[in-house]
């Protein structure tokens, strides 16, 4: 028998940005009937950590062991408390979790994860994200934060999580965990400039695709060990020529998604 997601899929993303508390005073219920009668979605986003300023990538709209919640839903679960509604209604629920934007304050008490540029400087103080906010890289301890916080999200039992990011951003990344592995796999240190006559430099950027790769297939296991039927996917670009500059290889993250989300 076809797996659910193998089927026609209509998926709704209904987000309050950072009005997330609405749902507690919400008939979530009627909620739930309103989106499967009007709208006929058999699939749905809820935000477990939200893609709201100034950087809100380390706060969860649930109940979650080791990590902090969002303001306002210290006594509210979001996904524990719609699921049921959802399910009732054939909605399976995939919760959405900000991977690339945090607080500068966030990345302050966590030195040696923010993505760095060449020249040591951090990509998100120079080039604030959406205005405020940095951005963290896969290849530091950041990458077992996620992985701990993608098993709280699929213990509260959704259908699934869509990673909003995170991306290799531009000319990134040299912070020391990046710098390690590379030399370590290629016996050189990251080249410092552009030049694809170069075979060193066309190695880092396979490097960088890779990474997000390995990072995405990391999660995808635990989502399985916890629910086979569980799915994951990430934002991970298209076609675009110029995708290699975000390390987006949808090719790589084929088989680590159980959708695409070019």
């Amino acid at each position: 028998m076809d797996k659910w997601y193998k089927k026609p899929v209509r998926m709704m993303r209904w987000d309050y940005i950072q009005n997330i508390g609405t749902m507690k005073n919400t008939d979530l219920d009627k909620l739930a009937r309103m989106k499967k009668e009007e709208w006929h979605i058999n699939c749905e986003w809820i935000v477990g950590i939200p893609g709201a300023a100034p950087g809100a990538g380390h706060l969860t709209t649930f109940r979650a062991e080791g990590f902090e919640s969002y303001p306002g839903l210290e006594d509210f679960d979001c996904l524990r408390e719609y699921l049921p509604y959802a399910h009732k209604y054939g909605i399976k629920l995939l919760a959405y979790l900000n991977a690339h934007w945090y607080s500068y304050e966030f990345a302050d008490k966590h030195p040696g994860w923010e993505q760095l540029l060449c020249n040591g400087k951090a990509y998100g103080r120079l080039h604030p994200l959406y205005g405020n906010g940095t951005t963290l890289c896969v290849n530091s301890p950041y990458r077992h934060w996620v992985y701990r916080l993608v098993k709280e999200t699929m213990k509260t039992g959704v259908d699934g999580i869509f990673f909003d990011g995170p991306v290799v951003f531009r000319n990134c990344c040299y912070c020391e965990s990046c710098r390690d592995k590379f030399k370590n796999k290629f016996g050189k240190d990251i080249p410092v400039k552009e030049n694809w006559h170069d075979d060193l430099w066309k190695q880092f950027i396979e490097f960088r695709r890779d990474s997000l790769a390995e990072f995405l297939g990391g999660a995808r296991k635990i989502v399985k060990e916890i629910n086979p039927g569980g799915v994951i996917f990430l934002n991970s670009g298209g076609w675009q020529v110029g995708g290699w500059k975000y390390a987006r290889d949808i090719e790589k993250m084929e088989k680590h998604q159980d959708f695409s989300g070019s």
